[in-house]
């Protein structure tokens, strides 16, 4: 008899094993807290920006050696797998995508790689990432995609946006809440940017929108507020990040996200486990129009 089938069939040698409270748990714990802190370890000795290849992403990145984004690349070899896989499906060619919160531009880049007509929108408020954006457009040939720095929301003026140098993936116009930043103990600075809306960026550019994809820590029911005429015009399918933590710090919820998307006419579904209505659980979405 295996040792896996053995443990298997004793309940409780399985729960001492695997349960909460479990080794194997304990193990796993330890063994990540042992590989995060090698990998904080050397961002500290690295003194320039790290080049890492991504095939699935049409090309090779520039990225801060302190950026979170590296870590989950150096764990799993790859960044957001489904969620890539999502965006291709749904990417129509002729159709331009829109990327709201777009970093250091990985999802930018695989979307231009694959459209025929269609241009990309890729849209990042802080000055570290913006910067990044621009040399991995320009390192991938990437000539189809307009790189413009502005925070994006339900009206047009200026705000104030918090983010810790290296890794403004995590900036936000709210509360700092992610756990990766807040155990961290990281040093929060703020830049003052402009800020404008969906609405207003494709009337300005003569979009055609078919993708729309969202991930904007927190504020991600702010910018479909201010994506409506978008959304009833175009009919894009919608990729966003969803997160009641980060919601709840501009005032917003799952629930409400949910359901002024619905709203729109749209069916909402868990790219995670792919299941509608995904009220109660934080991940990615993707919404598909009803018509």
């Amino acid at each position: 008899m295996s040792l896996k089938l053995f443990i298997q069939r004793h309940p409780l040698l399985a729960n001492v094993i695997g349960g909460d409270t479990g080794l194997y748990r304990r193990y796993r714990k330890r063994k990540e807290a042992v590989f995060y802190t090698s990998m904080a370890r050397l961002a500290q000795r690295i003194d320039a920006d790290v080049s890492v290849s991504l095939p699935n992403y049409g090309g090779s990145f520039l990225t801060p050696a302190e950026s979170a984004l590296l870590v989950r690349i150096a764990r799993y070899g790859d960044y957001e797998p489904d969620v890539l896989a999502v965006l291709i499906a749904h990417l129509k060619p002729d159709r331009d995508f829109i990327d709201v919160g777009a970093n250091i531009g990985l999802f930018a880049v695989a979307a231009a790689s694959r459209l025929t007509s269609g241009r990309v929108l890729a849209i990042e408020p802080t000055s570290g990432a913006f910067n990044r954006l621009q040399q991995n457009i320009e390192r991938n040939k990437a000539a189809n995609i307009m790189a413009i720095k502005t925070a994006v929301s339900d009206h047009q003026g200026s705000i104030e946006i918090r983010q810790i140098v290296g890794r403004e993936e995590y900036s936000t116009i709210g509360t700092m809440t992610h756990p990766s930043v807040v155990d961290a103990g990281a040093q929060v600075v703020t830049e003052r940017v402009g800020m404008t809306t969906v609405d207003a960026l494709v009337v300005e550019h003569g979009l055609r929108p078919g993708l729309i994809k969202v991930d904007v820590e927190g504020a991600e029911l702010n910018v479909f507020k201010g994506s409506c005429e978008t959304l009833l015009k175009w009919r894009p399918v919608i990729i966003s990040e969803i997160s009641e933590k980060m919601l709840s710090s501009l005032g917003g919820s799952r629930d409400d996200l949910v359901s002024f998307i619905e709203q729109q006419n749209y069916n909402v579904y868990s790219i995670e486990d792919h299941v509608a209505d995904p009220r109660g659980r934080d991940g990615d979405i993707v919404c598909i129009p009803k018509d």
